[in-house]
């Protein structure tokens, strides 16, 4: 993308002294990034935003992983540790609405500091709990923090990435929770049937903690939020110095032409972050499918990481043999999210989310047929890879259709509807176990809800996300 030439009545009326209250054009800023060459700073950027996801990741598998174990601790029924896990993701339904909000209002990276600070002490809470009581609400806190981070992360990604590889480089970014996912599903139950589960939580939370250190002293401010707030002078112009090198930072405080501007940035008016800005105009379509999708992707991936050692463990499979299984589908959702965004930017997203779900109905519906640990380990490395697409590609479009001023917003309307599903599924899953079904009609009902969320994708057409 070549820069914008300035011609020589702009250049001489441009100011030798920035006034202190002088509005920065959010919209130069968007383009010096996108154009310029990546940094050692933006890859170490991004780099900790990946590493933010891991520990979400991380910290919201290994619940499930241990289940078995803690439910025969506090003597708890799937029913009730059912409660406990929705009461889960209603904190974080409730964490991805308001606090991906915060993160447009108070910045990117303090919303990632602060939720991986609340992440470590509610998490090291978890093996003091005394009662059921005591234990939906450490873990109400818990689901509240873990969706904190996750809006800021995707948007400070998508705002350091270069444009040509944003929705690669988002899509990357998700691929850490699946990571961290399967890091926790093999770490987690190993350690758990080794020394105890309540270690599993202690770890988890002293990798958040560590984690928010580094990100306080090291990660930067996401320069399009610099650009929206009164110190913009004071910060704007340092940060960008790190992140982006050569680029003449007088042509930030003037106005550019629209058709210069990267597609997300014409004909975008700047609006006050909230949901409802969300709904605005065409936006509101694509809100609405965008949320029917990630909303099945929240009971697939609920599915995948809390319930299946439970549904596993009631047909006689051992914690360390139903970690595997996890752990399978776990990496072939790393592997699935890594490349949804060049597969993404190539075909579109209705066909790949499509497709994907598609794959991932059948896959699903196979893990209740085939009759081996490794069968099933690699049926669920199969679904995985399919479901992984659907959700990064979920994740990568609410980075990509909503303008900066409301995208931390809308990624985190689009995570509230992800963990909308994930309680469904504990809520609804308890009663097939309680039936009594044979697992292959339990992944056979499972199943149906890919198969759903394909007839959602094939509404959402290519020319939808703001960068195309």
């Amino acid at each position: 993308m070549t820069k914008t030439t300035l011609s020589q009545a702009q250049t001489s009326a441009w100011p030798k002294v920035l006034p202190s209250k002088l509005m920065a054009n959010p919209a130069r800023i968007n383009l010096m990034i996108s154009a310029a060459p990546m940094t050692v700073a933006r890859v170490f950027a991004l780099f900790l935003c990946l590493c933010v996801t891991v520990i979400d990741g991380f910290d919201f598998v290994t619940i499930g992983v241990v289940a078995p174990l803690m439910m025969a601790d506090f003597a708890l029924t799937p029913g009730q540790f059912g409660v406990v896990l929705a009461m889960t993701q209603i904190g974080a339904l409730i964490g991805a609405i308001t606090l991906g909000k915060a993160a447009d209002v108070y910045g990117r990276r303090a919303l990632i500091v602060v939720s991986l600070l609340l992440i470590a002490l509610f998490t090291v809470l978890t093996p003091f709990a005394q009662n059921l009581g005591t234990l939906v609400t450490v873990r109400f806190l818990v689901g509240l923090a873990l969706t904190g981070a996750l809006p800021a992360t995707l948007a400070m990604a998508s705002e350091l990435a270069s444009g040509k590889y944003k929705a690669t480089i988002v899509s990357i970014i998700v691929a850490g929770f699946p990571l961290g996912a399967a890091i926790g599903s093999v770490a987690g139950g190993r350690l758990a049937e080794a020394s105890g589960w309540e270690n599993v939580f202690f770890l988890g939370a002293g990798l958040a903690f560590i984690l928010a250190f580094v990100a306080y002293y090291l990660m930067p401010e996401s320069p399009n939020f610099l650009a929206t707030t009164d110190n913009r002078n004071v910060k704007l112009v340092p940060t960008l110095k790190r992140l982006v090198r050569g680029d003449d930072m007088r042509d930030l405080w003037l106005p550019l032409p629209k058709e210069n501007a990267l597609p997300e940035d014409r004909n975008v008016s700047r609006v006050q972050a909230s949901i409802g800005a969300l709904f605005q105009g065409n936006l509101a379509r694509q809100t609405w499918l965008l949320w029917g999708m990630l909303m099945c992707s929240g009971i697939l991936s609920n599915v995948s990481l809390v319930w299946i050692p439970t549904i596993f463990a009631d047909a006689g499979m051992s914690v360390g043999n139903s970690s595997i299984v996890v752990a399978a589908i776990n990496g072939g959702a790393t592997l699935g999210m890594a490349f949804a965004g060049r597969i993404l930017d190539g075909i579109g997203p209705r066909l790949t989310i499509g497709f994907a779900f598609l794959i991932g109905a059948i896959t699903t519906a196979l893990l209740g047929l085939v009759p081996t640990v490794a069968m099933i380990a690699a049926a669920g490395g199969i679904m995985g890879f399919f479901l992984g697409i659907t959700t990064s590609a979920g994740y990568a479009l609410s980075a990509l259709i909503y303008p900066p001023s409301i995208r931390s917003t809308g990624v985190g309307g689009g995570a509230a509807a992800l963990r909308f599903g994930t309680i469904v599924a504990p809520l609804t899953i308890p009663l097939l176990l309680a039936i009594a079904l044979p697992n292959s009609l339990t992944f056979a009902i499972v199943a149906l809800v890919p198969l759903i969320a394909a007839v959602i994708a094939s509404q959402f057409g290519r020319g939808n996300t703001q960068d195309t």
